[in-house]
């Protein structure tokens, strides 16, 4: 599997950049929904707060999920030449279920290790109080800290990786959350280091965005989300549209020069000599005029009747009359 990150980022960008106000809109309808849903059960949980806080990141997967497939399926429309709408952000909620449950079995994957990791090298949350009213927070406790979210972070990493094409699986034709899972971890494997490369490029990203008062987040997500968007388009393809893995080949970088060809040229041909003129034809010779047929006697036209003999009488016409002058009575 070819990791082509920067093409990805490219096509990304030029996914979502002329419709941005509508990814942007989206991206924030998402975000307050996730912050919301979050807030109260850290508030209704009665449990401490880091215990709290880690419930709330895998019961916020019941809202965030589907909202992250409809992002998914506004870049695969623009892919295929259709702006986006609210109604593609809407339609992935139509995958609830299986967006659901993938997005909470890859939360406990990463959170439960993650949940360990802190109770085992960070002090509970009332110990870490009482030492810092006493004024006895030292070097021990910050490194503890620092080991605890190091390791945390390295579990979400490597899990984010090997999942990294679940949800857009799912946004694609609400593929069975078990086996996007699958589908997902096995395409990983086979370049795991480019992938832990990839998914950490794509988190930097969205990370700067947040950290630029969260406005840049209404940017960089829907920028990250498209990129991964293309990632999956490429490596299986997007069926729900007809559109083949590969759509998009990659750019050739500048100053690309193609390879020599392998294949010897062809030996030298020599030149085929022209044809000789065609010779004109022969004379015919004279031709002898032909002699003058001698004049044939009029043929006599038979009679319409068959009957021989002599031919009829001819009548002759009675003496024309001339009267002469008057005479006189007696």
């Amino acid at each position: 599997m070819e990791i082509r990150l920067g093409d990805w980022l490219s096509q990304g960008w030029q996914t979502i950049k002329n419709n941005l106000p509508v990814f942007a809109v989206a991206a924030l309808l998402t975000g307050i929904a996730v912050i919301i849903v979050q807030r109260i059960m850290i508030a209704v949980l009665p449990l401490p707060s880091d215990i709290s806080a880690g419930i709330a990141s895998i019961v916020v997967n019941l809202i965030s999920a589907p909202c992250v497939c409809g992002l998914y399926i506004m870049a695969f429309q623009q892919m295929r030449g259709r702006p986006p709408t609210f109604a593609d952000f809407t339609s992935g909620f139509s995958r609830y279920g299986n967006a659901v449950v993938a997005a909470v079995v890859v939360a406990l994957i990463a959170g439960i290790p993650a949940t360990i990791i802190t109770h085992i090298l960070m002090p509970s949350s009332a110990e870490a109080m009482a030492a810092a009213r006493g004024g006895q927070v030292g070097v021990g406790l910050l490194v503890a800290m620092a080991k605890a979210m190091s390791l945390t972070m390295i579990c979400q990493w490597l899990v984010g990786s090997v999942t990294f094409f679940v949800l857009p699986a799912i946004a694609d034709s609400n593929t069975d959350a078990f086996t996007a899972i699958q589908r997902s971890v096995n395409m990983a494997l086979r370049n795991l280091p480019m992938m832990l490369v990839l998914t950490l490029v794509l988190g930097l990203l969205a990370g700067v965005g947040v950290l630029v008062c969260c406005v840049g987040a209404l940017v960089t997500i829907p920028w990250v989300l498209a990129a991964q968007a293309c990632a999956y388009r490429d490596i299986f393809g997007v069926s729900s549209l007809g559109i083949p893995p590969g759509t998009a080949a990659p750019k050739p970088p500048s100053g690309y020069q193609p390879p020599a060809s392998t294949v010897p040229p062809p030996a030298s041909v020599q030149p085929t000599p022209p044809a000789p003129p065609t010779p004109p034809p022969a004379p015919l010779p004279p031709q002898t005029p032909p002699a003058p047929t001698p004049p044939q006697p009029p043929v006599e036209e038979p009679s319409d009747s068959f009957v021989t003999g002599p031919p009829p009488p001819t009548a002759v016409p009675p003496p024309e009359v001339t009267e002469g002058p008057d005479e006189p009575k007696p």
